[in-house]
């Protein structure tokens, strides 16, 4: 049962960065927001403090992007890799989805072996298909695998992020945050 957001003390929603790292390049705003949905994910996912959770953000290199945001399974990080869309909203749903895998994958829900010299992706102890099958699977299978579904549905958290005390209490940290509050940019 996971943990409700939003509802922890104070120490617990404004806490650091502790083992959250983030990219050097982000904007003091950009750091606060990022912390801030990292530590919400944590909780909502029961993910222990001392697991880090590295976020990194890419720029659009192209205008043809057949992902918005990955993570590894066949390694021990925990990467959150994302597409920068400069949009709060499109990224924060992207983190989400992305950390509902990392959540899967330290929960043991998913993982990669080695089958008769071919990799599986095993599903709840279960093999779903082959990594090779996988990787040329259309964009309706994509949609359909269960630990899609399940990172897709959990993409609508953000609203919950965006009211809970872990946004909130950002609130007199950094004018460029206060800013984007007064104009309703977290809604």
């Amino acid at each position: 049962m996971p943990r409700q957001p939003g509802r922890q003390t104070g120490r617990q929603t404004r806490r650091e960065m502790q083992n959250n790292k983030l990219p050097t390049t982000l904007k003091a705003h950009e750091k606060l927001y990022y912390n801030a949905l990292l530590n919400y994910c944590r909780d909502y996912f029961n993910v222990n403090d001392n697991v880090i959770i590295q976020l990194q953000v890419r720029k659009v290199k192209n205008r043809t992007i057949t992902k918005f945001g990955s993570i590894n399974l066949s390694d021990d990080k925990n990467i959150v890799k994302i597409i920068d869309f400069k949009d709060f909203s499109i990224n924060g749903r992207n983190i989400i989805h992305e950390f509902t895998h990392i959540k899967q994958k330290l929960q043991h829900e998913i993982y990669l072996e080695k089958v008769n010299k071919r990799y599986w992706i095993i599903w709840h102890g279960e093999g779903f298909i082959s990594h090779a099958k996988y990787m040329k699977a259309s964009k309706d299978d994509y949609y359909n695998f269960p630990w899609e579904v399940e990172a897709y549905n959990n993409m609508e958290l953000l609203s919950d992020f965006n009211r809970s005390p872990y946004l909130n209490d950002l609130r007199g940290q950094n004018k460029t945050l206060d800013f984007l509050f007064e104009n309703n940019v977290f809604q």
